[in-house]
């Protein structure tokens, strides 16, 4: 049977990959963007484009209409003065063009932990997100609750490849949940060609097994066959390293938020929620992706802020 279906943040990992393997199945898929040239290759395979901000809403609304399902990924610009409002914008947009244009079945793509109000920075802003969406009637709505993303690890490549170690401001032994982007949007993927679920729902995605830094610099030595240790970096060094490199302040504290929330505490909820397990194993991606990067003579564009 075919579908129409949106495809928010078309341009990012999740999004992108959505996309394609929807394509792929002959569906109808509209791919919203900031940019005609970053969407191209999305075009080319069929997709139609729409071209502007996720915080439009008569962009979104159009976007919306007549689409028999969406999947929603929230972002803001990572040099904003004030990116809780920009994403926090982006739900109540997507939230108003569904509740205009009757929209029947979306997936959300969340965070582990963002049913915990403990939690901060960008885990809680999702889960502000979840409540937006949450109130918009006859919108069947799956959140799924991602965990840490392999990709993020480029976050501190540039100090990788300076110190040749991993240099980190998580806790060196918590205990992580993370999977690939891709495990996500495959997962996503499946929830969109079923169109099964009804209601208001949950999913968490939990990785193949829980890592801690220590272990994943461990296997990087494995990798590349000599000594790469783990080192901690303190929160507030972190962010100003982050400013350096030209990311926005809020967005480097919030980035931070994130890391002391997971090196506190477990992500995982304590309610009855659907559940899904990644399938990349942390060596794949680190053999894959992460190694090639590390070795590059020249700077790899990082794959940060995943969605």
């Amino acid at each position: 049977m075919k579908r129409t279906f949106v495809i928010t943040g078309a341009t990012g990992n999740i999004g992108n990959r959505v996309a394609r393997l929807l394509l792929n199945q002959d569906q109808s898929v509209r791919v919203l963007g900031r940019s005609r040239e970053r969407l191209q290759p999305l075009i080319d395979l069929g997709a139609t484009p729409y071209v502007g901000d996720m915080r439009d809403l008569a962009l979104v609304t159009e976007l919306f209409r007549g689409a028999d399902a969406a999947l929603l990924v929230c972002k803001g610009n990572r040099t904003s003065r004030d990116y809780r409002t920009e994403f926090a914008g982006a739900g109540r947009t997507y939230a108003a063009a569904a509740q205009a244009t009757g929209l029947k079945s979306a997936v959300f793509i969340s965070s582990l932990g963002a049913h915990d109000e403990r939690n901060r920075g960008l885990i809680l802003m999702h889960g502000d997100v979840e409540q937006i969406l949450n109130e918009v009637d006859g919108l069947n709505v799956v959140h799924l609750r991602a965990p840490g993303f392999f990709e993020n690890l480029f976050y501190f490549l540039p100090l990788m490849r300076e110190h040749q170690r991993l240099i980190t401001p998580i806790a060196l032994d918590a205990r992580l949940e993370m999977a690939a982007t891709a495990d996500v949007a495959d997962i996503a993927v499946q929830l969109l060609s079923d169109l099964g679920f009804g209601g208001k729902s949950v999913i968490e995605i939990y990785g193949q097994r829980e890592v801690t830094m220590t272990q994943i610099a461990k296997l990087l030595g494995e990798a590349i066959e000599r000594p790469f240790p783990a080192e901690f970096l303190e929160r507030d060094d972190d962010i100003e390293r982050m400013v350096r490199a030209g990311i926005g302040r809020d967005f480097a504290t919030l980035m931070n938020d994130v890391w002391s929330s997971i090196s506190r505490r477990s992500q995982k909820s304590d309610q009855k929620v659907g559940t899904r397990r990644a399938t990349t194993e942390i060596e794949t991606f680190l053999r894959q992706r992460l190694v090639p990067a590390l070795q590059a003579a020249a700077p790899a564009a990082a794959a940060v802020g995943a969605r």
